[in-house]
């Protein structure tokens, strides 16, 4: 009995470690997009406007997630990135636009 234990650790111990090595060798897709930092004066506008800017400077916006303060992140792929948070800068709307820093750090 204490043999079989042994050898059901050993499994599980083997098992834990490949599923960590997985989930560290690949990295969503989603991650791979430099991260855009916004916080807009009105949140009840920030979908609408987001996507006309998305639409017009031909970037795709991934899944936004809120983070403190009410600023949000969302993952931006596309060439015209650069113009897309500086059209964002120009809008009354939006207090700040900025590059996540963690991401242009990867």
């Amino acid at each position: 009995m204490i043999k079989r234990n042994r050898n059901l650790a050993s499994w599980s111990s083997a098992l834990f470690v490949a599923a960590g090595l997985t989930a560290c060798a690949a990295p969503p897709a989603q991650d791979a997009a430099p991260g855009m930092i916004v916080k807009f004066r009105d949140d009840s506008k920030r979908e609408t406007l987001l996507a006309q800017l998305a639409k017009r400077y031909r970037v795709q916006l991934g899944e936004g997630r809120q983070l403190a303060l009410g600023s949000w992140v969302y993952p931006v792929a596309g060439e015209g990135r650069d113009a897309f948070v500086a059209a964002l800068l120009r809008t009354p709307e939006v207090e700040y636009a900025e590059w996540d820093g963690a991401a242009a750090r990867r």
